[in-house]
């Protein structure tokens, strides 16, 4: 089965985004600010403006998204040349397979081509993969936000990273 990555990601697949979306925050919610019942409640409008403002990566497998990765690009003139990195995820049966890597790497080459010059994110702490994964891209640990993600009766540190692209 051919992996194809997909960026950005077209709006007219917003149902695809959705429906992965809510998987995701059912198999790892942990790994996402918001809650599979917040995400659940959105309306159709709200999924499809919010793949307006952002630049969405995808792995796609058999017209089926497997992966996704969406980067937000503040609209404010001060904060427009840097983007942030939310949302990331790869259905348990097709990680290991180098999917996160081949999605961050076509979405840090949109963001080039947009003048975008710094990507940044937060990352729970427990989430080592991760963190692994943007350390191999060049991005650098700036701060550590202590209790910042409350979840299943426990607080959570989270990691912020940069990298200048």
């Amino acid at each position: 089965m051919p992996i194809k990555i997909i960026t950005p990601l077209s709006a007219s697949k917003w149902k695809m985004y959705r429906n992965l979306r809510l998987k995701a925050l059912k198999t790892d919610p942990l790994a996402f600010a918001s809650t599979f019942r917040e995400d659940s409640l959105k309306s159709d409008n709200i999924w499809q403006e919010n793949m307006q403002k952002s630049i969405l990566a995808a792995a796609e497998i058999d017209n089926k998204l497997v992966g996704m990765m969406l980067a937000y690009i503040y609209p404010k003139s001060r904060l427009r040349h840097w983007a942030e990195l939310h949302g990331v995820y790869v259905m348990p049966e097709f990680r290991g397979q180098k999917i996160a890597s081949q999605m961050l790497e076509k979405l840090i080459a949109v963001l080039k081509k947009k003048k975008i010059m710094k990507l940044k994110l937060a990352v729970v702490e427990e989430n080592q993969a991760a963190v692994k994964l943007y350390k191999k891209f060049g991005f650098r640990i700036v701060g550590k936000l202590e209790k910042e993600n409350y979840f299943d009766g426990k607080y959570y540190d989270e990691i912020i990273m940069e990298k200048f692209i």
